[in-house]
């Protein structure tokens, strides 16, 4: 499902690879298509400004080398595609810093989010509430409880999917006081040692936000249309969540990429990039900035009337959209010529399919890996179609398995 189109993984990668392989898999695909010579290492862009007109002009960025040497330098068009996990969003909960304060010669109490957490085998027989029911906090979970005396995870909504492991439910935290850790429901945990926040990241844009091009409200609703502003969970506006709607430059000269999350993001990378290197090359493909922004305000609209609201929720593609997302960027340029006309669809089937049994999958490929069958399962799978019986052969055993034994999982939520 995280692969970039018709690049499979090489033989022998387990299905839910650790980093290692996927750091590979990138620096393959990198080769394949010879963007090494394009790659800089070690350098940071402090700012990019616009100089111009809402009609023409360019991007003046500013680049720190991993001498410490400044450079500065001109383009066209500017590509942001570094992601959204940089700046934690940290909560801070009434009462925890008298609980912080309060170890009374015992172990030191920390408050730790989930982008510094590393190994837990640190937490070996201590008390720790992780904090968060998406995928990194069903994940710290099932790894700290292998190790520590007793793990809570404390959540407000629907889990992703249930954590392995001997872990305790637990709804939202309320407050601290000097011993315990109170929950909304009035229960409370005293003994705690640590608490891991999983609890996401806020949406900034360093090299935009420096020059003035991003302004930040949080929380805001409002732009006042010469800038983007981030409320700290949504860019805005954007069209299709790649172009800028600024006014101060035109509607092709600022793109986005990767902003979407729940999107399986090789696939979706793809599609945007495919969409957004064509109109960069052809501007007149994309409509007028005030024809674009209509265009927004129905597709927020159109949120609203599903009962989410498209401030909060951000780019996050709800109702599992990103695959419907993803063809409609590649069958709109095809539509206006952009891209030659073809009776495939950009999605592969296999791929709206596999949503559907994605968590069954992982249950059961965690459980072949506890059974040492992992590696006779991935004997002679190689091809992108033998990738996909496999995943289905994954799913009909585990089906199989949860049917006899009577296992009963809930029905899989995203969290928002």
């Amino acid at each position: 499902m995280m692969t970039y189109p018709a690049f499979p993984f090489p033989p022998g990668t387990p299905l839910f690879p650790l980093h290692e392989y996927i750091e590979r898999y990138h620096r393959d695909y990198a080769t394949l298509h010879g963007l090494w010579p394009y790659v800089k290492f070690n350098h940071t862009v402090l700012s990019s400004s616009w100089v111009g007109t809402p009609q023409a002009g360019r991007w003046e960025i500013v680049v720190e080398d991993r001498n410490g040497d400044r450079v500065e330098r001109s383009f066209d068009h500017l590509v942001v595609a570094n992601g959204h996990n940089h700046e934690p969003h940290i909560v801070v909960f009434p009462g925890q810093e008298a609980w912080l304060e309060n170890a009374k010669g015992g172990p030191e109490r920390e408050i730790l989010h989930s982008v510094w957490y590393r190994d837990p085998n640190q937490y070996v027989n201590r008390t720790v509430i992780v904090v968060g029911g998406g995928a990194s906090g069903v994940d710290i979970a099932s790894q700290v409880s292998q190790y520590a005396h007793k793990v809570y995870l404390s959540v407000r909504s629907s889990l992703l999917e249930a954590p392995i492991g001997p872990v305790e439910m637990k709804p939202g935290i309320s407050h601290f006081t000097s011993n315990d850790v109170v929950f909304m429901d009035g229960s409370a945990v005293r003994g705690v040692d640590a608490v891991l926040l999983a609890t996401g990241f806020d949406l900034r844009m360093p090299l935009l936000e420096e020059s003035g091009e991003v302004i930040v409200k949080p929380g805001s609703k409002e732009s006042d249309g010469r800038r983007l502003t981030t409320n700290l969970r949504y860019l805005f506006p954007l069209h299709k969540h790649i172009f800028s709607l600024s006014e101060s430059y035109p509607t092709n000269a600022l793109a986005f990429i990767g902003l979407p999350i729940f999107s399986f993001s090789c696939s979706l990378d793809t599609a945007q990039s495919i969409y957004a290197s064509s109109i960069i090359a052809n501007g007149s493909l994309l409509e007028s900035r005030t024809e674009l922004l209509n265009q927004l305000a129905d597709s927020e609209e159109d949120l609203r009337s599903r009962g989410y609201d498209p401030y909060y929720i951000g780019h996050r593609m709800v109702d599992n959209s990103t695959f419907d997302y993803q063809e409609n960027l590649i069958d709109t340029l095809r539509s206006k010529g952009g891209l030659p006309d073809q009776n495939t669809t950009f999605v592969e089937p296999w791929r709206r399919e596999g949503v559907y049994y994605w968590s069954n999958v992982k249950r059961g490929w965690k459980r072949l890996e506890a059974l040492g069958l992992a590696e006779k399962w991935l004997e002679g799978v190689e091809s992108e179609e033998e990738w996909v019986e496999l995943m289905r052969r994954v799913n009909a055993w585990q089906k199989d398995w949860e049917t006899v034994h009577q296992v009963t999982i809930p029905d899989d939520k995203l969290m928002y």
